[in-house]
């Protein structure tokens, strides 16, 4: 579909192994590639992934939740954008960390706190608690 268009083809988000994304990527089924770490196995499964998308010359746009992936698109040459959610998928994201991210400028840096730089406000989570 890529070599049909000139639009570029994003995808990843449904993608759950690095061998599915190296699959995409050396068919260059897409121009912009969208893992989610949360789905694929985490941090260091990303890293491999952009680290060959970044071999083919394709940009990363991380998919999911932003205050894992901003140190994700940071840290690699690759990364282009960042998904933004805000109050848009569920009520549950504003209220989930303590200190969430802020749009300024049309820009978003990343916390300088140690891990991921979050802390969860559990307070707010405990009417969404099932057990």
């Amino acid at each position: 579909m890529t070599q049909a268009t000139s639009v570029p083809i994003a995808t990843g988000e449904n993608e759950y192994t690095r061998y599915g994304f190296r699959d995409l990527i050396e068919n260059r089924c897409a121009a912009i590639i969208q893992p989610d770490p949360l789905v694929m196995g985490g941090v260091t499964e990303f890293m491999k992934v952009a680290a060959l998308a970044q071999s083919h010359d394709l940009p990363i746009a991380p998919h999911g939740k932003q205050e894992v992936n901003i140190h994700l698109a940071s840290a690699i040459p690759n990364g282009l954008i960042l998904e933004f959610y805000r109050g848009s998928t569920d009520p549950m994201w504003d209220k989930m960390f303590e200190e969430p991210l802020a749009i300024v400028d049309g820009y978003v840096s990343p916390p300088d706190r140690p891990g991921l730089g979050i802390t969860i406000n559990h307070e707010a989570l405990d009417p969404y608690r099932v057990a």
